[in-house]
């Protein structure tokens, strides 16, 4: 029997299903919003956003993380019920022999979501990471409509999700295009690249969000000593977490040249300093000959202030799916440079709202911040253009309403099936 398909005609979905028909009172809609990190990254932040627009509209949300975390508190805070199932990241290996038992491990722990799903009676499963393999196949053997948020790139294209190279993309489209009822990608760069052309006819391109904070400008100068950095001289920022793919090596060894013409800039940094990645970063800092420059943040509990202190955002990605920092970037008011790369050549119309140069081009990267640090006209300009575009495509509200008609979609198509 197909490892997929067992088990999804089984004893369980039809104890889940006489529960669900028990004639009762109308409860109001729940869903389980499966949300692999509980860490500080783009993917928590966006599975708030989905979680407050749910809530808003009556849904009960309850949220299960992968690890305990720091978001856990926050998500509850907004009005989430939480837990953690532990399950594992199935594309963490493109080794022919590994891949398939981390598929099949994982295929196996749906159990553990089963035990949920039939407790908890959602009305939909909502699943925020391409990594959370355990909780589709735990949806399915229940009979549960599944919504599936892709936002991750493999290998091929710099992103961290690994496969074979012969039958590995293969049997993970087919996988995904099995255990889903319909998709969402945050960018034509994530659906071309994991679900392939021509695209599933259940998929659709939602970008992220940028949270409506972001457009509550801050002082800069108070900024600045928030983040205990001295109130003079440029700042070029680096929002974001400290991992291979965020391109910093690009930015410090684009530097040198700016600090000639402004000796007194530095760079600050947003990202867990006790990560694997710090040291790393740190030491490619001290190999540019630009430590003293650098100002490493840590985890930055307001990012608020890391673009209020930025006279320019630099994204120097070598892989991006999205490139949340970006839009907060134009949120923030900021003129953004971001890498050629991913879903950032969806969000920067080159010369509009923001700069692209292409990854390790370090004479243009160079260029373009001596041209921004120096042209204060060009920079408001980028800045204004990119608010706009903050203001008219990144909202929470616009992401919200495309993410809930999705939902509704969803949940029509499976009561005309029957369920």
């Amino acid at each position: 029997m197909n490892l997929i398909t067992c088990g999804f005609r089984s004893k369980r979905y039809l104890i889940f299903y006489s529960n669900r028909l028990k004639v009762g009172p109308q409860k109001s809609k729940s869903i389980v919003l499966v949300q692999y990190s509980s860490n500080p990254g783009g993917s928590t932040i966006s599975g708030l956003l989905i979680a407050r627009a749910l809530l808003s509209s009556n849904w009960k949300v309850h949220v299960v993380f992968g690890f305990p975390g720091a978001f856990e508190d926050i998500y509850r805070s907004e009005g989430c019920s939480t837990e953690v199932v532990p399950h594992s990241n199935w594309l963490r290996t493109g080794s022919l022999l590994r891949f398939p038992i981390n598929w099949l491990t994982e295929i196996r722990k749906g159990h553990e979501f089963e035990k949920i799903f039939q407790e908890r009676q959602p009305d939909l499963v909502y699943i925020n990471s391409l990594v959370s393999l355990a909780a589709a196949a735990g949806a399915k053997n229940c009979g549960l409509p599944v919504v599936w948020h892709l936002r991750e790139l493999f290998t091929d294209v710099g992103g961290e999700m690994h496969a074979p190279l012969i039958v590995g993309k293969s049997l993970v489209r087919a996988t995904i295009a099995r255990l889903s009822s319909n998709l969402i990608c945050i960018s034509n760069a994530v659906a071309q690249n994991i679900l392939g052309p021509p695209l599933n006819s259940k998929s659709s391109i939602i970008p992220n969000a940028v949270e409506q904070s972001f457009y509550q400008l801050r002082d800069k100068q108070l900024a600045r000593e928030r983040l205990q950095l001295s109130p003079d001289g440029p700042v070029i920022g680096i929002p974001g977490t400290l991992r291979p793919l965020k391109g910093h090596k690009f930015l410090f060894d684009s530097f040198s040249q700016v600090l000639k013409l402004f000796p007194n800039t530095v760079i600050a940094i947003s990202g867990d300093l006790n990560g694997p990645y710090a040291d790393t970063v740190k030491e490619q800092a001290k190999s540019a000959g630009i430590i003293s420059r650098c100002r490493f943040l840590g985890n930055v509990k307001d990012m608020r202030n890391l673009y209020a202190v930025s006279d320019v955002i630099c994204v120097p990605s070598s892989s991006e799916g999205f490139g949340r920092t970006v839009i907060e970037g134009f949120a923030s008011n900021r003129p953004v440079i971001g890498s050629a790369v991913g879903g950032i050549t969806e969000t920067i119309n080159d010369g509009v709202n923001g700069f692209l140069v292409k990854y390790k081009d370090t004479q243009k990267l160079s260029k373009l911040l001596i041209e921004l640090l120096e042209n204060k006209p060009l920079a408001d300009k980028i800045s204004q253009n990119a608010r706009h575009c903050a203001d008219v495509s990144y909202t929470e509200s616009i992401c919200g309403e495309r993410i809930k008609t999705i939902i509704d979609q969803t949940l029509r198509n499976y009561e005309k099936r029957g369920g």
